[in-house]
């Protein structure tokens, strides 16, 4: 399926908090007689509006710091200045390597306060201070500066803290699939879509994933994502807590239906890769002598920090999360076809996908008759203690809202409007 790059980005609420917030500013200044450096007011506003309040107020903070730092050097070599004329000679030469100099106690005053973000601040203020009109009280300058400072870093919480009454449906459980339908085409959410769900897991919303990657892959994709609650993978086999590194949830395919498989397997001269526990620890058993196909697959996965692969014979009457066979597009199905035809095979379900990575090869993913989306939904719902499910997917027969691949913001746009409806909740 075709990705299609969005060409033109949604006007944010950010982008219109931030406008607001800056009329506010001016009409604040207007109702003081024009006295305030409204400058100073609209930048501290413009960049103290952020995603979400807490981002907000450490921004805040982070610039009223950055100002005071500022001030207070500034303030010294403004003194400096003024008591010592002679740094104007030579074209004011002295003057402008002592302010230079200065920058390096700013920077690492900053820095030392564990404050980084601060530092740009502090430099700005210094150079006012220094090059600027500070007239004849440094004091009354750098106070002025942080009195207009404050008022734009007001204003922008303010501004961020209000929001139309809305309901927050927390007693909803939001489940999305994730390649082709929250993920873009480089396999990553859209920054609108990584700031939004956050805000909306951390004001409670209960939001977890469905996917077919293993939990290994599932990890690096979902890494900036704030989730509270376990992911369903490998198409419904686990129930995998992000956080805790732990399978909470687990459908196995029998030690008994592993042995026959193995011996299926080498009657058709195929290989297989067998996923499982050993020890609590998830593993994947390699074949003793690979493909030229199967050992590029492994190379390319076995980078990652979160894969463990081991190269010995699979313990006998073992269990199995899932199996699978990596070859071509032929192979794979004439396998399949043969494999629908064992005995055993009723107690399995069998998908083939075809790989990203290797164009022209398939997987042949197998999987525990059990191991399915609707059994693990219904587990989970029981887990955390909820009744209402709304899933989203790119088909109407696994998802209650389908969602196409032309907006990958879609999903979070969807969610937010059921999640946050405006008005306050009704009471039964």
């Amino acid at each position: 399926m075709t990705r299609v790059r969005n060409k033109i980005p949604p006007v944010g609420m950010r982008m219109i908090k931030s406008a607001v917030a800056v009329f506010i500013c001016f009409v604040i200044n207007l109702i003081l007689g024009g006295t305030r450096d409204i400058i100073q007011s609209i930048i501290a506003a413009c960049i103290c509006i952020q995603s979400r309040m807490d981002y907000s107020a450490r921004t805040g903070f982070e610039r009223i710091a950055g100002t005071l730092i500022g001030a207070v050097f500034g303030y010294g070599i403004a003194l400096l200045l003024r008591f010592f004329p002679h740094m104007e000679a030579f074209g004011g030469l002295p003057k402008y390597i002592i302010i230079s100099l200065a920058v390096v106690p700013v920077i690492y005053t900053s820095v030392l306060l564990k404050l980084n973000n601060s530092a740009i601040m502090g430099c700005v203020v210094l150079f006012s201070m220094t090059l600027g009109p500070v007239g004849n009280d440094p004091i009354a300058y750098a106070l002025n500066r942080v009195v207009d400072t404050l008022i734009g870093i007001v204003v922008a919480i303010g501004v961020n803290y209000f929001e139309l009454p809305h309901h927050h449906n927390n007693d909803t459980l939001f489940i999305s699939g994730l390649d082709d339908t929250l993920l873009n085409m480089n396999e990553s959410l859209t920054p609108y879509s990584k700031i939004e769900l956050n805000r909306m897991i951390s004001e409670g919303a209960k939001f977890t994933v469905f996917t077919n990657r293993t939990p290994a892959s599932l990890v690096e994709v979902i890494r900036d994502i704030d989730l509270h609650l376990p992911v369903i993978a490998m198409d419904g086999a686990v129930l995998y807590d992000v956080r805790e590194n732990e399978y909470l949830k687990l459908y196995m395919i029998s030690g008994g239906t592993v042995g026959k498989l193995l011996t299926f397997f080498e009657s058709q001269n195929v290989n297989c890769f067998i996923n499982t526990f050993i020890g609590g620890i998830a593993v994947t058993f390699c074949p003793e002598r690979m493909t030229v196909t199967e050992e590029n697959e492994y190379l390319f996965f076995r980078k990652s920090p979160y894969r463990q692969y081991v190269h010995t014979a699979f313990p006998d009457k073992h269990e199995a999360v899932y199996i699978y066979v990596f070859s071509d597009h032929d192979t794979i199905t004439a396998l399949k076809e043969n494999l629908c035809q064992q005995d055993f095979s009723k107690k399995l379900k069998m998908k083939i996908v075809p790989s990203k990575e290797f164009p022209g090869n398939d997987y042949l993913r197998i999987y525990s008759r059990n191991a399915s989306k609707r059994n693990m939904i219904e587990y989970l719902k029981e887990y955390i203690g909820v009744d209402k499910v709304i899933t989203f997917g790119d088909s109407a027969s696994t998802a209650d809202i389908v969602i196409h691949d032309e907006d990958t913001n879609k999903v979070i746009k969807t969610m937010r409007q059921l999640y946050r409806p405006l008005g306050l909740k009704k009471k039964k």
